[in-house]
């Protein structure tokens, strides 16, 4: 059974530079407050590519999970440490 969860946002950190720090800790929470973890990096794979009106920048970040989940019918879903992984892919063409 699928549950809606309104808005998830990434909240990836940021260095001195105001670029995004992949490495660090990232917080990821939902409008509703229902979804609320923190996402803790192993490995960054990053690849760039770019050739005459076609580039494109990612990053797959991999590690680990700690969180809660609520369901529709208020079941709370409790998990830690659980090996997953998160991207921020940029394209341009």
């Amino acid at each position: 059974r699928a549950n809606k969860i309104n808005n998830v946002t990434f909240h990836i950190p940021t260095d001195e530079n105001n670029q995004y720090d992949y490495m660090k800790p990232w917080i990821i929470s939902s409008s509703d407050y229902r979804l609320n973890m923190k996402f803790v990096p192993i490995l960054d794979r990053e690849a760039h590519l770019s050739a005459l009106f076609l580039s494109t920048h990612q990053h797959q970040v991999f590690g680990r999970y700690s969180g809660t989940a609520i369901l529709d019918d208020d079941t709370a879903i409790y998990f830690n440490n659980f090996m997953g992984f998160a991207e921020r892919v940029v394209n341009r063409w």
